[in-house]
């Protein structure tokens, strides 16, 4: 018997799709689960692209710019659905920011943005590595699923 699975349908928010198996928990720790209205997790359901995938929608909510720089450092290559009216009016594929503003803490304790209040900014030095390079100390970090966001 084939395996069917049922998902509950939105009318409007946002249906983020392809999200690396087992990820879907870490994108909820990061966009967080404030809403009040429907969140719905699906994890490890079955891809052709993927092998397994994760799936999150939240009714109702529509992900900032900061909100999808921050996924695209988690799953780069995930797709952001906008749905309106129950259609799908928006199809979003994400991937690794050149820049972050104010999206990580610099790890270098002398680092001036830790000592003044400031935005902290990163440059991208190597994407397949998601490597950064501070704007102010230029040290250089590996961005990884436990980074200080």
């Amino acid at each position: 018997m084939k395996d069917i699975y049922k998902v509950y349908r939105i009318e409007n928010g946002t249906v983020i799709d392809h999200l690396p198996g087992g990820s879907a928990i870490n994108v909820l720790k990061i966009i967080g689960t404030n809403s009040k209205d429907f969140i719905a997790i699906g994890m490890n359901l079955d891809s052709s692209k993927l092998g397994k995938k994760d799936l999150i929608k939240y009714e109702n909510k529509i992900l900032a710019k900061d909100e999808t720089d921050k996924l695209a450092l988690l799953a780069p290559g995930a797709t952001i659905n906008i749905i309106k009216d129950s259609k799908v009016v928006e199809k979003r594929k994400i991937s690794i920011p050149t820049i972050l503003r104010n999206l990580i803490k610099c790890k270098n304790p002398n680092c001036i943005c830790n000592k003044e209040e400031m935005e902290t900014e990163f440059y991208l030095v190597d994407e397949n590595k998601k490597q950064y390079r501070c704007k102010y100390c230029e040290r250089e970090y590996l961005i990884t699923d436990d980074f200080v966001l």
